[in-house]
């Protein structure tokens, strides 16, 4: 009797935490539309959401599921209305299963392989591949096609919008699940406080802001230089800082972004967000494999340091 009450407490909580995450998962989405946003409305430079869909399923499991395609559905319906109120429900109600298909099949690949912590090289990269990107692309395929089925796009650019979603959704999945993961990690544990820390991450925040503004406004190749000023993070072992400053970064560049494409220029508005994606998506990938190289590093001189030399 004590036994099933604890279940059923147990059970309701997790509801209760399920519920949660996905009225968090409807304001992190309608933000994005709000400030991120591509043409139809609710397609956003890049997906947190899906990033926060993979968390919920890593910790409930298939539970998750119908919760997340009821909050994909509420908040990308206001984005999705046609003329017809049927049509509109339809193509948002298959854009929401699609959008609750590509982060599970990502938590059934984190299965396969058994990725508990991105630590070394393989992981990492079975994570980029099978978890971020192949997910992403199948999801971005699909999403596009049902957009060109309710009218939403040309069949010209469902191949641009393909690529816009699955870059957006990888970048999510990998800033959201960087943080989640450093937060759970044993390694994450330093002897610094609280304070430097914090003041490590503005300091390299600012810096880089600064540094996107001047490659807008005055020297574009000075983007080339926040990969190099985020990998400090990296260096100082400040892991969960990291994808923070990574987020702050991303933001200004699609702010600046609004007013003119600065460093990412283009005859094509379509080649200009691409080329956007790319370096976003680069710059991620780039810092995280230095923090994976941080950790290989100290995990070898731990080994060399606790090892014993046998006469």
């Amino acid at each position: 009797m004590t036994q099933d009450f604890y279940n059923n407490k147990k059970s309701s909580k997790s509801i209760l935490s399920i519920i949660v995450l996905s009225i968090l998962y409807i304001i992190i989405a309608k933000v994005g539309m709000t400030l991120f946003s591509l043409k139809p409305t609710n397609i956003t430079l890049f997906w947190l959401p899906a990033g926060l869909a993979l968390i919920m399923y890593i910790k409930y499991k298939q539970v998750a599921l119908p919760f997340i395609i009821v909050a994909s559905f509420v908040a990308n319906y206001s984005g999705m209305q046609l003329d017809n109120t049927a049509s509109s429900i339809i193509h948002t109600t298959v854009a929401s299963i699609i959008d609750g298909f590509a982060p599970y099949l990502g938590y059934v690949f984190m299965r396969f392989f058994k990725i508990d912590e991105l630590d070394d090289y393989k992981s990492l990269s079975l994570f980029l591949c099978f978890v971020c990107i192949l997910p992403s692309l199948v999801a971005g395929l699909l999403l596009t096609q049902n957009m060109v089925w309710g009218g939403y796009i040309t069949s010209g650019e469902m191949f641009n919008m393909m690529i816009n979603i699955s870059f957006s959704d990888t970048v999510g999945m990998l800033l959201v699940y960087g943080i989640y993961s450093e937060m759970l990690s044993a390694d994450q544990a330093t002897n610094r406080s609280i304070s430097e820390n914090f003041n490590a991450l503005i300091a390299t925040s600012l810096l880089s802001l600064l540094l996107v503004w001047v490659a807008y406004e005055i020297f574009s190749l000075a983007i080339l230089l926040i990969p190099v000023l985020l990998s400090v993070l990296a260096f100082k072992r400040l892991y969960v800082d990291l994808p923070l400053a990574q987020l702050a970064v991303i933001c200004f560049i699609l702010i600046m972004s609004i007013l003119h494409m600065g460093p990412f220029e283009s005859d094509n508005y379509y080649d200009s967000i691409l080329l956007m994606m790319l370096f976003i998506f680069a710059c991620n990938v780039c810092t995280n494999y230095m923090v994976i190289y941080c950790k290989v590093s100290d995990k070898k001189n731990n080994d060399k340091g606790n090892s014993i030399d046998i006469p």
